[in-house]
């Protein structure tokens, strides 16, 4: 990668008060990712948060409300996936350890987004109909 790349190793991962008490980059969290997966699919695995080297890493919560970004964000992670020759659609083995890196993250770095509790609220009123 060019300078999308270096710059996204600058800026820290989100957290809803943007701080952790260690420097934490979009960088570290894809190399983790990267070493979660089989061989090949370890570059994907590396390359699937490349867009917010470009379009900056904005909370999932936020983001569900940005419908413009999402779309900007969604083309230039196309043209990532082009440019490296990655499959169009993020590989479910590649999901799933970008989930298990978030977890693991909210649970090690002491993140409370309020995320766990949406999900507990959203599942409630699933039951509830």
């Amino acid at each position: 990668m060019d300078n999308g790349g270096v710059n996204a190793t600058r800026i820290p991962a989100s957290t809803p008060n943007g701080h952790l008490p260690e420097f934490y980059s979009v960088a570290q969290h894809s190399v983790l990712c990267s070493q979660l997966v089989a061989p090949e699919f370890a570059f994907e695995a590396l390359m699937h948060d490349a867009a917010e080297a470009y379009c900056q890493d904005i909370p999932a919560p936020l983001k569900t409300l940005l419908p413009d970004y999402q779309r900007i964000e969604t083309f230039v992670d196309g043209l990532i996936r082009f440019k490296y020759n990655l499959p169009p659609k993020q590989s479910a083995v590649v999901k799933y350890a970008d989930l298990t890196m978030l977890a693991t993250e909210r649970r090690d770095l002491d993140i409370d987004d309020g995320m766990a509790e949406n999900a507990i609220l959203r599942e409630g009123k699933a039951h509830e109909h």
